[in-house]
């Protein structure tokens, strides 16, 4: 007895048969002769077509001939199973696109509309000249009008006229504003003592003024017979008997000071001006008069007082 193998294979692959390639088999009774019909020299191959299954013609492969007492079963003819051979169809390339950027889009405020308003021309104001103011111009002052209240000057005085008490102090200013010296003093030191605590003073009186290039003129008043005091005709500004000028050969001094307060020195602050006449002591009707009023000291003959409504 023997067996029939049917094997599914490609020409080349003998080799390689094994039984996952076996198909088919049949039991021969070993009486049994088997003839095989010739197969086809090659089976039909599969047209490479749309359609993936091709139609095959089923020929039988083996034929069995048996002697008159035995009869062969029949042989199935399987029906072979061609491997497929898979058309490929290309695969389309597909043209990447650009995907829309995911980035966060910054958020933008929502503008809002701009009205425009239709604006009427306001009309042309044509301005109103004003008047050309010219400026007064000032002169320039000299130097001799810059100068302040320090440079207030005792100008003339007198210590003995008719008899001892006959003495006047005149002061000048040579600025051009009135000086107000109502808060000043006059100091008197005799020449015969060097004791500065001997100082003796008159204090001016309210409304006592120097007016802008003027004099002021103090004098001494006379006692109660009418004797012993200023005999001039041009009136004093201010009279006093709180000192009298010395016309001894020691002389004296004579303190013009910006304040009421008694000298401590004979450099005191608040001394503007001052005349020490002991080295030149002027004889009875005659003045120690002080040149263009700002100078030095010269002895005149014929004293000129002038008070605050004489004329330089």
């Amino acid at each position: 007895m023997g067996v029939l193998l049917l094997f599914n294979y490609h020409k080349g692959s003998e080799a390689n048969l094994n039984n996952a390639d076996i198909v088919d088999a049949f039991a021969m009774p070993a009486s049994s002769s088997l003839s095989l019909s010739p197969s086809p020299s090659k089976s039909p191959k599969l047209s490479k077509t749309m359609n993936p299954t091709p139609t095959l013609s089923k020929t039988p492969i083996f034929t069995v001939s048996s002697t008159p007492s035995t009869t062969a079963a029949p042989i199935k003819t399987p029906t072979p199973t061609p491997k497929s051979t898979a058309i490929t169809t290309p695969t389309p390339t597909k043209t990447p696109q650009s995907l829309p950027s995911t980035s966060t889009p910054s958020s933008t405020p929502p503008i809002a509309p701009t009205l425009e308003a239709t604006l009427s021309p306001t009309p042309a104001i044509t301005p109103t000249p004003s008047p050309s103011i010219t400026p007064e111009i000032t002169p320039t002052p000299t130097p001799e009008e810059n100068l302040n209240i320090s440079s207030l000057k005792i100008s003339e005085v007198q210590v003995g006229g008719v008899d001892a008490g006959d003495e006047f102090i005149e002061l000048y200013n040579p600025t051009n504003a009135d000086v107000d010296i109502s808060s000043w003093s006059i100091q008197y030191l005799t020449g015969s003592t060097a004791d500065i605590t001997k100082t003796v003073k008159k204090n001016f009186e309210a409304g006592n003024k120097i007016p802008a290039r003027g004099f002021f003129l103090i004098a001494r008043a006379k006692d109660s017979t009418g004797k012993d005091g200023y005999t001039g005709t041009v009136a004093s500004d201010l009279s006093h008997r709180s000192f009298s000028l010395s016309g001894a050969s020691t002389g004296g001094k004579i303190f013009l000071v910006n304040d009421s307060v008694r000298i401590d020195s004979l450099t005191d602050v608040n001394i503007v001006d001052s005349l020490d006449y002991s080295s030149l002591v002027p004889d009875n009707g005659k003045s120690l008069d002080r040149q263009n009023y700002t100078g030095s000291f010269e002895l005149r003959n014929n004293p000129d007082p002038k008070d605050t409504q004489s004329s330089p």
